[in-house]
């Protein structure tokens, strides 16, 4: 009978079941960061109206962006993608 072998399985099984936990971690980490970045945007395109060019003196020409219903839109979907972005990176992280 080999000597050693149940305390070293168990030692592979701690470091396994930390590196699993580590790994989700990561993703999950991963996937806050995710949900931010697409908060973020959703946000800057439900804040602006307009965008206008003008050059030297021309009168600028200004385009909608984006209709203000589809922008309420945007606003909501960038706040709760942006708390659960957070909400996730900081269960992550904590």
């Amino acid at each position: 009978m080999e000597r050693g072998t149940d305390w070293e399985r168990e030692a592979v099984a701690r470091q396994w079941a930390v590196m699993e936990r580590r790994r989700r971690q990561g993703t999950r980490l991963l996937g806050g960061v995710g949900l931010l970045t697409l908060g973020a945007i959703c946000l800057f395109l439900g804040t602006a109206s307009a965008a206008c060019v003008g050059d030297n003196g021309v009168v600028p020409t200004c385009t909608a962006i984006v209709p203000g219903p589809v922008a309420t839109v945007f606003l909501a979907t960038g706040v709760v993608a942006l708390a659960g972005g957070a909400w996730r990176c900081w269960s992550a992280l904590g």
